[in-house]
């Protein structure tokens, strides 16, 4: 048998025990370690002493940290006083489902056994994900919040609350059960949430400096380069630290996937700004969009990721960094940061070419896409929620009159194909070589409705109406369901409001939500 005393003291717990029962006693100098017991493992010990003076300090999570290192059965013993004894009562009360009294008493104490309790984690999110469902937001909280209790470090658990507290804008909740568990427990999934909690939130410098750090300690510079060659080691030393750019030569490095690129791109106008006419801005991309990128105004050179590693030399330029640093670059929040909009366009020759090709009698054009890159960051459960995997939903959106929809799914399967027969999306992806191609077409449309996915960051960099059909995994680009994203004031989301719904569900909301997007146009 094996019992846990934390606190500086123990004389208060005058009891014998068996001799074959073992000790350890936790007397740390770091108030958290008392509360959070982060180097115990969880369901462990048969006993759990706590002295008065802990209990008297104690954090809202502190009982559920003492009760999930404690064996179901096991005793869960306090040392009780004038000052804790209101603070007892009311966790008695709140943990009443997995307390109960023990039987057996200690001289100055209050002792309850924890129950053995048949609701496992997935069962707490099940419910509070159908309660959510059902518009019934209390009980579902409820459950969640009881599920947190009865297991606080579970890494489902707490991405799938910390989620669902962002769907109803609890921006603080979502930040403070993640912060408190980030900062106890040395796990990279904590510290993963933390930076991407303040990010949907909108919270960029705190969300970015957390994120750098994470970057630092875990994704060496080939992993955030990993489609191309990362700078070379000798390069390292010019990474920008603060410095005054003014007249300097900027280097922004390929990072991460194509639509990242490009949606960290907005923020070339004010880089611009800040390095001036004698400054120069360059920017190493990826293949794929090297030549659409030239169209960006503010950008002085663009750079070829394939090359770049090898041709570029110390130097070239004065200082560089990645594309999600450079929200720290700048000194005001980042929805004040000046940009400016299309920063991206198409060639004009392009634009006639598809003109031809697209000509329709009626009145809307609109471009789609509905599926993303699953094998992006080892996204492939991410993209089978993220992604419309049955094309045939679409004849819920072609139902609208007067619109012609075109397919611009550069990577389709048999299903897909013989879909369009049937909804009436024409396909243009043979029509499509390369992202010149597609921001031509754009350049064509009255609209865009995608997944999260390159082309409608590509819709967005170029200020071409646009729906993001976005699932319940909030993602942080796109900020919170109620406020509108920080990057493209083209692109408006259509969220599915809760994990138990399914595509088919949604496409209805996204048919009205284009509807008024396209009434707006005023044509």
């Amino acid at each position: 048998m094996q019992a846990v005393f934390i606190g500086k003291n123990w004389d208060w717990l005058d009891e014998t025990f068996p001799e074959d029962w073992s000790f350890l006693s936790v007397k740390a100098n770091k108030e958290e370690e008392l509360q959070f017991l982060s180097g115990l493992e969880t369901q462990s010990y048969d006993l759990l002493a706590v002295s008065g003076e802990v209990v008297e300090q104690a954090k809202p999570l502190s009982f559920a940290h003492w009760l999930r290192v404690l064996k179901q059965g096991g005793l869960l013993i306090f040392e009780e006083t004038e000052e804790n004894q209101t603070i007892l009562k009311s966790a008695a009360e709140k943990f009443s489902f997995l307390l109960t009294p023990a039987g057996q008493s200690f001289a100055n104490s209050v002792v309850w056994k924890k129950k053995a309790i048949a609701t496992s984690t997935d069962d707490f999110i099940g419910r509070a994900l159908t309660l959510e469902y059902e518009g019934k937001i209390k009980e579902a909280n409820h459950q969640f919040t009881l599920g947190v209790l009865a297991d606080p470090v579970n890494l489902t658990l707490i991405q799938q609350t910390g989620m669902f507290y962002q769907r109803q804008a609890w921006k603080e909740q979502a930040e403070n059960l993640i912060d408190a568990l980030a900062e106890n427990f040395p796990y990279r999934a904590f510290e993963m949430y933390q930076w991407w909690f303040a990010l949907h939130n909108n919270n960029y410098r705190k969300g970015f400096e957390l994120r750098e750090k994470f970057a630092d300690k875990y994704q060496p510079y080939s992993r955030r380069s990993h489609a191309c060659p990362p700078p070379k080691d000798e390069l390292h030393h010019k990474r920008y630290k603060g410095e005054d750019l003014a007249g300097k030569r900027f280097l922004v490095w390929s990072e991460f996937g194509l639509g990242d690129e490009m949606m960290f791109a907005a923020c070339a106008h004010r880089l611009k700004q800040l390095v001036g006419a004698n400054g120069k801005l360059l920017w190493v991309f990826q293949p794929a969009i090297v030549d659409l990128m030239k169209t960006c105004p503010d950008i002085d050179e663009v750079l070829d990721a394939r090359t770049a590693a090898e041709k570029i030399t110390a130097d070239d330029f004065d200082y560089w960094d990645f594309p999600h640093a450079l929200p720290l670059v700048f000194k005001e929040d980042f929805s004040k940061v000046s940009k400016k909009y299309p920063y991206i366009s198409a060639r004009a020759d392009l634009i006639a070419e598809f003109a031809e090709k697209i000509k329709t009698d009626k009145k809307y054009k609109i471009a789609l896409a509905w599926r993303g890159d699953p094998k992006y960051e080892n996204d492939a459960d991410n993209d089978a929620d993220r992604s419309i995997h049955n094309p045939y939903l679409f004849s819920i959106l072609t139902e609208l009159e007067d619109c012609e929809f075109y397919s611009v799914q550069k990577d389709r399967n048999t299903q897909e194909i013989n879909s369009f027969s049937q909804t009436g999306i024409i396909d243009l992806a043979p029509e499509i070589r390369n992202f010149e191609d597609t921001a031509a077409i754009f350049a064509n449309m009255d609209a865009v409705v995608a997944v999260d996915t390159s082309v409608i960051h590509l819709a967005g960099a170029m200020n071409v109406p646009s729906l993001v059909m976005l699932s319940s995994m909030i993602d942080w680009r796109w900020g919170l369901p109620s406020e509108h994203n920080l990057w493209y004031p083209s692109v408006d989301a259509v969220w599915r409001k809760s994990p138990a719904l399914d595509w088919e569900d949604e496409l209805p909301d996204v048919r009205e939500r284009l509807a008024e997007l396209l009434k707006g146009l005023g044509k």
